[in-house]
Formats: structure tokens, C-alpha cells, sequence
């Protein structure tokens, strides 16, 4: 266990808290909040900084490419105008589901003219985005492997794994993560995977300086050097 004082310096030295995953309505159909309200919401946390992680799934493809980069984009932009005004620094990312199985991946290192290559992928599989998207400032984690009806991805198709996710309504085997994360290397992450009412700010990562955009969160992610911080416990990945 961390002494007060260590945990006290760390977490003033690592002073940019930035949530890693959170869902907002209606581009995630599942999501109880809008936007603002999302936004909202971490900023009464004191929150530094949140990535908008929405669902892009093969469905979607039922969609133009046009129709739906707009339609995923505006959640994005609504929640980017609302942190302007209330002081939170809202950065896009994705997550990211294929036909060939119920996996989810999360991706940081986005724009909209990704969002918009990324559609073409919704219908492909991971070995494939991955070989073709991959660069050093994307990262590409699994989300919650060991959740029921998950499946291990190849580890080589991936940049890290999403150990600690804070999802109250499911059991996503943290323990087992981060046995297999041991295993296989890569990245940590951890997210509170924010859908619905009080379990906003589960997790967060803490970082020594804000990033700037999608892809600076990427390459600082890459470069290891953050905390992650649950409540009164610091987390070193």
C-alpha cells in the first residue's frame, strides 16, 4: 500500500485527471445523458478532461458514410461546445465492435477524418483495422475482455488492454485483466465506461500535462508515464 505522502505526490504530480471512457446519448443508444449533461456532470467531479467513446458497430454500416460520421460527430461537438463553457477539455475517441464477434475496442487517437475511415472497418474485422490503422498516435485497447460473451483478441492485434473498467452493471474481471495483461504486455487502461447516474469519474487517468487532442492522449498513453486513480486508490499501470 502507498503511504499518504507518496500518494499525495503522485497525485499532485500527475494533477490532469482525464476520463478514458464515457458514452453519451444518442449516438450511444444505451446511454442515460446527453451531451451536456455528461459534461455537466464531470465537471461537478472537477474532472480535467473526458473522451467521448461511442459505440461504432457493424449496424452502422446500414447508414451512409456521410449520415454517419455526422450523426457520430455531433454528440462529439455538442459535448466539445458544452466543455468550452464549463471548463472541460473534451477529447473523441471510439469504441469499436466488429461482426465476427461481441468484442469492443477502444480507440484514442481520432478526428473526424478517421471517424470517417473508420467506417469503412465496421463491416471487417480487428486483424485488419489494426494492420491498416495502427500508428504512433492511436492506440488501440481491448475493453473489457473477460466480460460474458467476450473473447480474447490476439495480442498483436492490439496496442494494450482496458483492465479496470468501472461498469456497476457488469462484471468485467479485473482481476483476470489484469492477469492477462501480465501475460501479454501492452498498455493499461482503465475507464468508467459512463452510461448512466452516480458512477461518473469510477476511474480516471491522471496525467502530468492535459492532452491537447485525441492524438496527444495517444502518444502519452504510449509513453506510460500516467497514474490511474479509483476514489482514494493510485494505480500504477
Amino acid at each position: 500500500m502507498l503511504s499518504t505522502r507518496v500518494k499525495s505526490d503522485l497525485l499532485d504530480a500527475y494533477r490532469y485527471t482525464v476520463e478514458l471512457h464515457a458514452h453519451t446519448s444518442p449516438v450511444s443508444r444505451c446511454a442515460d445523458f446527453s451531451p451536456e449533461e455528461t459534461i455537466a456532470r464531470y465537471r461537478a467531479l472537477g474532472v480535467d478532461a473526458v473522451v467521448i467513446t461511442n459505440h461504432a458497430q457493424p449496424q452502422h454500416k446500414d447508414m451512409s458514410q456521410e449520415e454517419w460520421v455526422s450523426f457520430y460527430c455531433n454528440d462529439y461537438v455538442r459535448a466539445k461546445l458544452a466543455g468550452e463553457q464549463l471548463g472541460v477539455h473534451v477529447l473523441l475517441g471510439l469504441e469499436m465492435r466488429f461482426p465476427d464477434s461481441n468484442n469492443d475496442y477502444l480507440v484514442y487517437g481520432a478526428d473526424e477524418a478517421f471517424v470517417r475511415k473508420a467506417w469503412e472497418y465496421l463491416d471487417k474485422d480487428l486483424h485488419t483495422f489494426y494492420t491498416q490503422c495502427t500508428q504512433d498516435d492511436r492506440v488501440i485497447v481491448q475493453a473489457h475482455p473477460f466480460r460474458k460473451g467476450m473473447v480474447l483478441a490476439d495480442p498483436a492485434d492490439l496496442d494494450g488492454i482496458e483492465v479496470y473498467n468501472m461498469h456497476p452493471g457488469h462484471n468485467s474481471g479485473i482481476a483476470l485483466a489484469a492477469r492477462h495483461q501480465a501475460r501479454v504486455g501492452g498498455i493499461v487502461t482503465g475507464g468508467t465506461d459512463f452510461h448512466h447516474e452516480g458512477h461518473q469519474g469510477g476511474i480516471l487517468a491522471c496525467f502530468k500535462e492535459r492532452p491537447d487532442d485525441s492524438y496527444a492522449l495517444a502518444r502519452m498513453l504510449r509513453s506510460g508515464d500516467y497514474i490511474l486513480q479509483m476514489g482514494n486508490t493510485v494505480i500504477l499501470p
